[in-house]
């Protein structure tokens, strides 16, 4: 039997608490207490406590990241994740990140790490490329909140304004972990040679490129160095030598499997998964397959749905 309202009075620090401190919906409330959604709402009318707005509602995040999620965002930062600048009734930004159909896997794997901030399913969006050719990516996003907005501020150049992404030395420094720098190569890695693995770093300054490379020599001793990128547009990280072993060292416990090829001596071995896609709905999807005993299985993409 759900609680009358004169039983809510009883209760009603309790009820404020829940709402204000501990964040919870209406409908978590009636469901805490057995009361109506009504009877929760009354008492914050009563009491005089602002009601957050729709977009807030829908908005629920956690108040701070666990250690694992700070590392595959730092991680993410340095590669493909991007971080909306804020905008909309709640202002505060969003994460992002986009892959190619062979590298959904990947992108269900950190959807799966940042689930407690996402509130959407993988979805698609078709881009026009140039020879009038539609390219297709993966992507999700995640809900508005605040803790992103201050990821913006430390790692863009404008928090409001479209514009390129720097280095915020501090956090890079602390959360440079081996499952960091895993999902850094996963993002922006290339295997040049057999002996070179290069990271994609043109889009930053010379001067953070400089500091990267310090730190992967000073974290990981590694043999890196700065290489002039294509026609002297900027700069990348370039890593030789035995070290390319000793990155699989660090790094092979959270590799993903279909991205194992860019730091693997192994070959490649692609096979077909006929299978249904739940996000093209065809079949025969391509995935990469590493022999490495030690890498992690593929995501299946049914977990997504």
């Amino acid at each position: 039997m759900k609680s009358k309202f004169g039983q809510l009075e009883a209760i009603k620090d309790k009820i404020i608490i829940a709402y204000v401190d501990d964040y919870l919906s209406l409908r978590e409330i009636a469901k805490k207490f057995n009361c109506s959604f009504s009877g929760a709402k009354r008492i914050l009318h009563k009491y005089n406590i602002p009601r957050r707005n729709k977009c807030e509602s829908l908005n629920l995040c956690p108040k701070s990241f666990t250690d694992k999620e700070i590392q595959i965002l730092v991680g993410s930062l340095l590669g493909d994740g991007a971080i909306t600048a804020p905008r909309g009734i709640n202002g505060e930004s969003q994460f992002y990140e986009g892959h190619c159909k062979r590298q959904v896997p990947y992108l269900a794997w950190k959807y799966q790490g940042l689930k407690r901030f996402i509130g959407c399913k993988i979805y698609i969006l078709r881009h026009k490329l140039p020879n009038n050719v539609t390219g297709v990516t993966y992507n999700f996003l995640t809900r508005k909140s605040p803790l992103f907005t201050e990821l913006r501020k430390k790692f863009y150049v404008d928090l409001f304004k479209e514009s390129p992404k720097i280095i915020d030395r501090e956090l890079t420094t602390k959360w440079m972990t081996p499952l960091t720098l895993a999902i850094w190569l996963m993002d922006d890695g290339h295997r040049a040679s057999r002996n070179i693995v290069t990271i994609q770093t043109q889009s930053f300054s010379k001067e953070d490129n400089e500091f990267l490379a310090d730190l992967l020599i000073d974290r990981f001793n590694l043999d890196c160095k700065l290489q002039a990128y294509r026609n002297g547009t900027g700069w990348i990280l370039k890593i030789r030598d035995d070290k390319v072993s000793q990155i699989r060292q660090i790094t092979k416990r959270h590799f993903h499997t279909c991205l194992w090829y860019k730091i693997s001596d192994n070959p490649v071995e692609t096979q077909s998964v006929y299978t249904k896609n739940v996000y093209t709905n065809t079949s025969g999807v391509s995935v990469l397959k590493c022999s490495d005993a030690n890498t992690p299985s593929p995501v299946d993409l049914q977990v997504m749905v």
